[in-house]
């Protein structure tokens, strides 16, 4: 039992913040105009896209505004990219859907995405450059052998681009719809990849638990225990659909044993180093670039201590849940 609780520490905190994904799911169910919210419910937007249209120029100005905290190398970096055409950009036939950057030592990073110029497209054009940027770093500064960073750090840096960019379009909406809108994204976010993933590790570790007592997994069982978990997590104010039960059948990440717990700590530490970069910490910042430069030359939970963000202290779990806490007041005091 002693790898499964690793991941103890973010569900018990996860568990004791529980109310501010309540309160989100009461913010959908009023600006839905709805009575009473489903799950079905819980995955519809309530706020009207940023209708602008971004051409690929601007999605890098954009984006170079947004990590200018990270330093004038980062921001170079950004246009290298760009200049050298590191990125496929643009939807082609027989492309791959999606978005993806890949890697190899001694030469530069590629990224492919398929940008149509929405707010969404210039998101995923800075989640894949923060992984891009991640290799660059360490195959620079790393030899081949300690270049290769693991899974557990992969989406910090990534999601850290993504931070810097809402932080930076939040700090400079004109109107309510718009603050709303990045709100709405914000807590979206932290839905599916703090609440809903940390749902699934505990999921996980409820079954590996029951395996190693010794007790058959069979099909009612599991669906008994996702349904309860599902009936935590989203509360007694909104209904759930007894389908649900049959979710964790489909979900390919349980195959890959303890892996969806790093979607939630990869967020989590990205929120906790984007709110001391944008707030201009420059101490911070420069360890920050240390962590994109470290590889694996450590574990990454030393590589990540080092950093500044020490996942084995409550504090760094404490100051991320009183920042989306305190965005939740904002969206609340928004609406009336």
């Amino acid at each position: 039992m002693k790898r499964l609780a690793k991941n103890n520490r973010l569900i018990k905190k996860v568990h004791s913040n529980i109310d501010i994904f309540y309160d989100y799911m009461e913010i959908k169910r009023k600006m839905l105009g709805l009575d009473k919210i489903s799950i079905v419910d819980s995955f519809a937007p309530i706020a009207k896209n940023v209708s602008k249209k971004y051409t690929y120029d601007e999605a890098i100005e954009l984006i170079k505004k947004a990590v200018a905290p990270l330093g004038d190398e980062y921001v170079k970096l950004i246009q290298r990219a760009k200049d050298e055409r590191w990125i496929d950009v643009y939807p082609n036939a027989g492309k791959d859907s999606g978005a993806y950057s890949i890697h190899a030592y001694g030469i530069t990073p590629l990224v492919l995405t398929n940008f149509t110029g929405t707010l969404d497209s210039v998101f995923t054009l800075a989640h894949e450059l923060g992984h891009a940027l991640h290799s660059y770093f360490s195959m620079t500064k790393q030899k081949i052998q300690t270049s290769e960073y693991v899974i557990f750090v992969a989406e910090v840096a990534s999601t850290t681009n993504e931070m810097l960019l809402l932080r930076y379009l939040m700090q400079r909406a004109k109107s309510t719809s718009e603050k709303i809108y990045y709100l709405d994204k914000l807590f979206s976010d932290v839905k599916s990849t703090i609440f809903r993933q940390t749902m699934f590790s505990e999921f996980e570790q409820i079954t590996h638990a029951m395996y190693e007592r010794g007790e058959p997994l069979s099909k009612d069982k599991l669906c008994k225990e996702y349904y309860k978990l599902n009936q935590f997590y989203f509360g007694d104010k909104v209904e759930l659909v007894d389908e649900v039960k049959y979710e964790w059948a489909r979900i390919p990440h349980f195959f890959r044993s303890f892996y969806v717990y790093k979607y939630a700590t990869g967020l989590i530490s990205a929120l906790n180093f984007s709110e001391k970069i944008f707030n201009g910490d420059l101490a911070a910042r420069d360890k920050y670039l240390g962590f994109l430069s470290a590889g694996c030359s450590d574990t990454p939970i030393k590589i990540l201590q080092k950093a500044g963000c020490d996942l084995e202290k409550d504090e760094i779990f404490d100051d991320v849940f009183a920042y989306l806490r305190k965005q939740i007041k904002t969206w609340i005091n928004l609406l009336k």
